[in-house]
């Protein structure tokens, strides 16, 4: 599992996910992120301060997805402890106690996703849009 800090972003004005890149523009403000978003039909990078950004988790998913903050995976398994069977479960992405991962059957509880082996999830959609999974298969 290896985070290489790839962004996407959700552009709520025109309904669109796209390439994303983070960093700061504003040399008199070191707190500000300039999210810049790749539009295809200009060929050109964009500012824009509306967008919704999404971190990869560094994870892939059983089909060789790469998984980001926000997607929805279908998480499949039979031992998560002595009490619960898991069977197709929807789960959303989130990040919490600094790591990525899922809420887990019980109230509060959370699974990291160094506890969730890659062939027992599957991305299935995204909470702003749901996407096709071949727009984002690792390279």
């Amino acid at each position: 599992m290896t985070n290489k800090n790839k962004f996407r972003a959700w552009e709520e004005s025109d309904k669109r996910m796209y390439k994303c890149i983070v960093g700061n523009a504003d040399k008199k403000d070191d707190d500000y992120i300039c999210p810049l978003i790749w539009v295809e039909e200009r060929r050109n990078w964009v500012h824009s301060d509306t967008c919704t950004i999404m971190q990869c988790t560094g994870v892939t998913d059983k089909n060789n997805v790469e998984i980001y903050e926000g997607d929805i995976i279908k998480y499949t398994s039979n031992i998560i402890n002595c009490f619960y069977q898991i069977d197709n479960i929807l789960r959303t992405v989130k990040f919490k106690h600094g790591t990525y991962g899922i809420d887990g059957v019980e109230n509060g509880s959370f699974i990291s996703f160094a506890n969730i082996p890659e062939n027992e999830c599957e991305v299935v959609g995204n909470m702003k849009l749901f996407i096709k999974k071949k727009h984002y298969r690792k390279r």
